[in-house]
């Protein structure tokens, strides 16, 4: 049981969610290659706010447990969103928000960290890593799982919806849309979030200010499969950046949680759609299809065109998640090369006029 399950849940909202998927080569049979490493909230809080998240969790679950259970606590608690806040308070409330369960986690994996260094500290300097190895295998295997413990990290995405206005914030690449009609189109799609990843031109051009080498940064796998600039977790890349030596240049912490948050957005009850918020297992599985040139409006169309049926908005998220897997499976039997495997995918759908 977590304390968030005494939060009633937003009824106007739906969460589905699929475990990540490796295909083999027959097509035919296929296997998850880890647990499912996503979490998500939709709450309705007593004083008229709504809070969302979806936390996409790499190398573990570890953080995303955490940041979906801390989140509510420093957002919600203590009446820090209470009524006639400023919209630049509400903003500060989300910033510290961050910042406080960054700093959190870090706390809450303090022993492990303790024990790594005392762990490397007890080891000889002067043999190889396969001399050291043979030596003293049991504390080189304890290295090995404290690694697998204190490496991981999340992309998250938050949205508050507070006194009638919508505030986005997020790290990492999972995304946050915005579903609406204007006078000139009955359907358009906003992103709301920025994906900050080495392919973000300002993120780039922030992290060679630093002293980066982007190209090496991209080409070296320091980052893992995410990619990610920004993250909740992530020692390696945060406290520990000295140890690498691509990051180690920088002339200040490289890989931030600091957040990138838009609104307050006044939020149009006549004109609005939904909001969605994903991890970015939904989107990525959609940019291998040669047929799909934007997965944020693909994305949407598909919600839209089940909604516009009158379904559930549970069984909406499900649905479409569920069809993006048939889409890609489908994706791989035209083009095996490429589309071999999916990430987990969560996908949080909250219906305005519906």
């Amino acid at each position: 049981m977590n304390w968030i399950d005494d939060i009633p849940v937003c009824p106007s909202t739906g969460i589905g969610t699929v475990t990540n998927e490796r295909i083999a080569p027959d097509g035919i049979s296929s296997c998850h290659e880890h647990e499912y490493d996503d979490c998500s909230f939709r709450l309705h809080y007593g004083n008229g706010s709504y809070l969302y998240g979806v936390f996409d969790g790499h190398d573990g679950k570890r953080a995303a447990v955490f940041a979906s259970q801390r989140f509510p606590a420093e957002i919600l608690l203590e009446q820090r969103i209470s009524r006639g806040i400023s919209s630049c308070d509400v903003v500060n409330v989300l910033v510290d928000a961050f910042n406080s369960v960054e700093r959190g986690f870090f706390e809450s994996i303090s022993d492990l960290l303790t024990e790594r260094i005392e762990l490397l500290q007890s080891l000889p300097t002067t043999m190889n890593d396969y001399e050291v190895f043979k030596k003293y295998p049991k504390k080189v295997e304890r290295l090995q799982q404290l690694q697998e413990l204190i490496s991981g990290g999340a992309a998250a995405v938050i949205a508050l919806i507070h006194e009638d206005n919508l505030y986005v914030a997020s790290v990492g690449d999972a995304r946050a849309l915005l579903c609406y009609r204007t006078e000139g189109s009955d359907f358009e799609v906003q992103q709301l979030s920025i994906d900050h990843t080495v392919s973000n031109k300002d993120e780039a051009s922030r992290l060679r200010s630093l002293g980066i080498d982007i190209n090496r940064l991209t080409s070296s796998g320091v980052l893992g499969s995410h990619n990610n600039t920004r993250t909740i977790g992530d020692y390696y890349l945060k406290g520990g950046y000295k140890e690498s030596d691509i990051l180690s240049v920088s002339l200040s912490e490289p890989i931030t949680a600091k957040p990138d948050i838009r609104g307050g957005y006044p939020i149009n009850y006549d004109s609005w759609h939904f909001l969605v918020l994903m991890s970015s297992g939904i989107y990525k599985v959609l940019e291998a299809h040669s047929n799909i040139t934007d997965p944020n409006i693909y994305i949407a169309k598909l919600i839209w065109s089940k909604l516009e049926r009158g379904k559930d908005i549970n069984d909406v998220s499900q649905q479409v998640v569920n069809e993006i897997c048939r889409t890609h499976r489908a994706c791989f039997n035209d083009q095996r090369s490429n589309c071999w495997y999916h990430e987990d995918m969560t996908l949080l759908v909250r219906s305005f006029g519906h």
